[in-house]
């Protein structure tokens, strides 16, 4: 088996929850257009399921975060969880600021430390993802607390 080193391993886990978070927000905006709970949109799913309309609709109101989108969007990537895909790689920047607080490392690009609301003083791969988690539960008031061992 191939051995996975650490750095790795973070930018996996990191862009599979920015891929995660970008589906969760698609199916909030995707949900009240089709009058439908978000539990029930399966990311999965064929876009051909929703109607042209509905998906039409769904561009219009990711374009308002996202900035222009191709208007063959939805033929390229057949569901959901392609088109979470496509987004999170293409529009990075708009991704971070959509999904959540966006966070980076100390050697992220400037145009991601001009946009995020947290650099951490440690790079990638060297005790940043550590550093935010830290920083995050600090906040939750659960750092090194009574419970701080404990799930």
């Amino acid at each position: 088996m191939e051995k996975i080193s650490e750095k790795s391993m973070v930018a996996v886990t990191l862009q599979d929850l920015v891929h995660s978070e970008t589906i969760v927000h698609i199916k909030r905006v995707l949900a009240p257009i089709l009058d439908q709970p978000e539990a029930e949109l399966d990311p999965h799913a064929p876009m051909e399921r929703y109607g042209i309309r509905p998906i039409m609709e769904l561009t219009s109101r990711l374009e308002a975060s996202l900035g222009w989108l191709p208007k063959t969007l939805f033929f390229e990537y057949q569901n959901l969880d392609e088109l979470a895909r496509y987004l999170a790689a293409s529009f990075p920047e708009q991704v971070m600021k959509m999904v959540g607080m966006p966070v980076c490392p100390s050697d992220a690009a400037e145009e991601i430390k001009g946009i995020s609301k947290y650099i951490s003083h440690f790079p990638g791969g060297a005790g940043c993802v550590r550093d935010i988690i830290e920083q995050v539960m600090k906040l939750q008031g659960k750092w090194m607390n009574g419970n701080a061992f404990h799930w």
